[in-house]
């Protein structure tokens, strides 16, 4: 499998009439819907975004639109495991895209592990809330440290 690229990215502001239980907008309070909306589709190869969306607000989101963590989860009648990963960079050297929390407060996917042009590791990363999608160093900027969370669909 191709690493995931812009063909599954998804921007929370993209899909205006998604709401949540609470009807909070995905815009508002999205990240985390849009981020493993990302890896589904990737993983089906399935361009339905917006029922992905909704089948994860629909079965993985509570009332008040707080996104339950399952260990599970079924979309589009396929069945995953949703695994912690120890390490981001060996994951995504294998092409397996990972959803990490940065500060407890906004989820990306990042894509792919690179090596600067001074030696030093980075990411690159599929951003729900921003189009810009480069390293991991504008998130970072905004949410800073630490990652609260590094998950995958399996």
């Amino acid at each position: 499998m191709e690493k995931i690229d812009s063909t599954y990215y998804i921007n929370q502001a993209d899909y205006p009439s998604i709401k949540f239980k609470n009807n909070a907008t995905l815009q508002s309070i999205g990240c985390v819907v849009c981020a493993y909306a990302m890896l589904a589709c990737y993983k089906l190869g399935n361009a339905d975004k917006a029922g992905v969306i909704q089948e994860i607000i629909d079965n993985y989101t509570n009332a008040s639109g707080g996104f339950t963590n399952p260990s599970s989860m079924t979309i589009k009648g396929h069945a995953f495991t949703v695994m912690d990963i120890p390490d981001v960079a060996s994951a995504t050297r294998h092409e397996m895209p990972v959803v990490i929390r940065l500060n407890n407060a906004h989820n990306v996917v990042v894509r792919d592990h690179i090596k600067t042009a001074d030696n030093y590791s980075d990411y690159k990363f599929l951003n729900p809330g921003a189009r810009a999608n480069t390293t991991l160093d504008q998130p970072l900027a905004t949410h800073s440290t630490p990652c609260t969370y590094k998950r995958t669909l399996v």
